[in-house]
């Protein structure tokens, strides 16, 4: 059963590695020839590092020491996910992405996490459910043209003036 598990977790790392790769490829082809935002680079070095974090993951699955530590690497690959995927979001706001594009990308995190990465449910449920939340704020904060709390807080201050 361990052995089934750590073969799907390197699958799993294996796709990542894939489609990392070919949006560091897509992104870097694309921003030299100037059809991308200037944030290209930010964008293609996020993918970057992805890239060279799981690709040193994948290698490190195949040493004894994987075994011992297979939980806390997981839950570090689920982490670095998030937090990239929510940084691709950040500066991939000026390049014309839609939200159904962010959704998508959104969705696939989720469940590589739900079902490739060997994490118990609980954790899978409380870092899902972080991750859904901040790219819910995230997107609404970036997307939303006049967001509720600005005009909140511009409605404060011409009243107390």
């Amino acid at each position: 059963m361990l052995k089934a598990c750590f073969f799907c977790c390197r699958y799993g790392l294996l796709y990542i590695l894939v489609v990392s790769v070919s949006w560091l490829l897509f992104f870097v082809g694309h921003g030299l020839e100037g059809s991308v935002s200037s944030s290209w680079p930010i964008i293609s070095g996020t993918f970057g590092a992805l890239a060279a974090s799981i690709g040193s993951i994948l290698v490190l699955t195949y040493t004894d020491h994987y075994e011992k530590l297979s939980l806390p690497i997981s839950i570090a690959v689920s982490l670095l996910l998030c937090t990239l995927s929510l940084l691709f979001v950040v500066y991939s706001a000026a390049l014309d992405m839609t939200q159904v594009g962010h959704f998508a990308f959104c969705v696939e995190i989720l469940l590589l996490i739900y079902t490739v990465l060997p994490i118990p449910l609980y954790l899978c449920v409380g870092i899902g459910g972080a991750y859904s939340v901040a790219f819910e704020c995230l997107t609404f904060v970036l997307r939303s043209p006049d967001p509720c709390y600005v005009s909140i807080a511009l409605h404060r201050q011409v009243a107390s003036s």
